[in-house]
């Protein structure tokens, strides 16, 4: 039986689709992309988690994708410009071990990445 407290725990942070931890993995080996090429490596990224197969652009033309492909292009989309947003704020990545937000340099985002330093 669940309690009002199950009902109101938060798992966001444990879930496979939490943002920051996408946008560390793609972001973690040194990239500079643009909002728009970070979108497209978001969706590829939650493609991957939600269908189990790797992206290719072959799934455009299959019926079977179209329903997912439109939903994920959207929460993508909002993800990357909430991210954005939110990483003016605060700094995103504290945790895994980095206090450094994410950069940007001309169009191209990236992360420059020095370990947290623990007081």
């Amino acid at each position: 039986m669940k309690t009002l407290n199950d009902l109101f725990k938060s798992t966001k942070n444990a879930s496979e689709t939490n943002v920051n931890k996408i946008m560390f993995e793609i972001l973690k080996d040194g990239k500079k992309l643009t909002r728009q090429e970070l979108k497209i490596e978001m969706f590829k990224k939650r493609f991957e988690m939600n269908q189990k197969v790797v992206w290719s652009d072959k799934f455009f033309e299959d019926a079977k994708y179209s329903k997912t492909i439109e939903k994920l292009a959207i929460t993508s989309r909002n993800s990357i410009d909430t991210f954005i947003s939110k990483n003016n704020r605060e700094a995103l990545f504290v945790d895994f071990g980095f206090a450094d937000k994410m950069k940007l340099e001309g169009d191209k985002y990236f992360l420059a990445l020095k370990p947290e330093v623990k007081k």
